[in-house]
């Protein structure tokens, strides 16, 4: 009994230290909220995300972190999952310690044993950079479409040029052949 049970505190010791290190050096922001919305425990990517240090947010408000247009949709996914349910992944403006706010991509659920739903799990990466490169994007697109229909509109001003240009070639033609049939019929008339 000694053995298997030294055992088992042993795997415990080893699981509990496997957990820690993935929560340590994950490169996203892991989190734990209480059923009252304080932050139980972060790892040290919010330090690099955010600036500010783990120790000056545990046990502090979450909804303090928030953008306060964006609170609704928080208290809303919260109360969600502390109820038992699912969301899907959402985003949220967060605070920096610069004062400037990054954008985050939240994935959280429920923690707790049975039906008793002790915390919410999350997890948030910042996708501040990639919005702003499909923002970029998006305005490179909206600038290619405007050149390209203002090019469009050229092509089609020359186009029309051209065909005014062949119909008075074609129109002269035509005269120069009517001419020449009727120099033809002429001859033809003062040779008979």
């Amino acid at each position: 009994d000694i053995t298997e049970r030294k055992q088992a505190e042993q795997a415990l010791r080893e699981s509990e230290e496997n957990y820690r290190q993935v929560f340590e050096n994950v490169r996203d922001v892991l989190y734990t909220i209480s059923p009252e919305g304080l932050l139980e425990s972060i790892n040290p990517a919010f330090e690099e995300l955010t600036g500010w240090s783990v120790k000056e947010w545990l046990g502090k408000p979450f909804a303090a972190l928030v953008h306060p247009d964006d609170l609704p949709l928080a208290a809303k996914a919260f109360q969600t999952v502390m109820s038992g349910g699912k969301i899907p992944i959402y985003e949220l403006r967060i605070l920096k310690k610069s004062g400037e706010y990054l954008v985050g991509e939240f994935s959280p659920s429920a923690l707790g044993h049975g039906d008793q739903i002790t915390a919410t799990l999350g997890v948030a990466r910042d996708i501040t950079d990639r919005l702003q490169k499909e923002k970029e994007i998006r305005k490179l697109n909206a600038d290619l479409e405007q050149r390209v229909l203002e090019r469009t509109a050229q092509l089609e001003n020359a186009n029309k040029e051209l065909e005014e240009i062949n119909d008075l070639f074609v129109g002269r033609e035509m005269r120069i052949i009517e001419l020449k049939e009727g120099i033809e019929k002429l001859k033809n008339e003062l040779n008979s």
